[in-house]
């Protein structure tokens, strides 16, 4: 008889991310032992993880990537739900995009009655603009306002943006 695996990713406070972990035993009259096992976000290592609820942080070496695993005994009709507590590694310091920002207004300053005034002119009000977008879109995508998928993404696309400011 098969057994249900299912994972779902859901906020949490505090700036942790839940990974839940949902293991079903569909037999209503045998118990049965399945593996629990589910990939980590990329990027996380066992240093992030905060609590793995009872579960070991292992690496998959085809994966190049860590996982929670352990086999469990689930009794008839048995739904377990494991919740493993992540640190949020998915932030931009908002004091580097600041730092950014005041950087190029210093510069700025620098180039001031210059040659390269206007062209200075117009990457400090990029810059802004970047950063601006950077600290706005990672307070819209904070979990659990967002889903986490959501706030990762978010995540990318703010490091994208302030590579392109750097």
């Amino acid at each position: 008889m098969a057994l249900g695996l299912a994972a779902l990713i859901v906020g949490a406070a505090h700036a942790n991310v839940v990974l839940r972990i949902g293991v079903t035993n569909p037999s209503t009259f045998q118990e049965q032992e399945t593996t629990v096992r589910q990939l980590l976000p990329a990027g996380i290592t066992p240093q992030h993880v905060l609590d793995a609820a009872g579960l070991d942080v292992v690496y998959d070496e085809q994966a190049e990537q860590y996982a929670v695993a352990k086999k469990v005994l689930l009794q008839p009709g048995e739904n377990k739900v494991f919740e493993i507590q992540l640190e949020d590694i998915w932030l931009i310091d908002p004091v580097e995009a600041e730092n950014f920002r005041r950087l190029a207004e210093a510069k700025t300053k620098d180039l001031a009655g210059r040659e390269y005034e206007t062209q200075a002119g117009e990457l400090k009000a990029r810059i802004d603009q970047h950063v601006a977008t950077i600290l706005e879109r990672q307070e819209a995508a904070m979990v659990p306002r967002v889903s986490p998928a959501e706030h990762i993404s978010a995540y990318h696309n703010n490091r994208a943006l302030l590579e392109a400011v750097r």
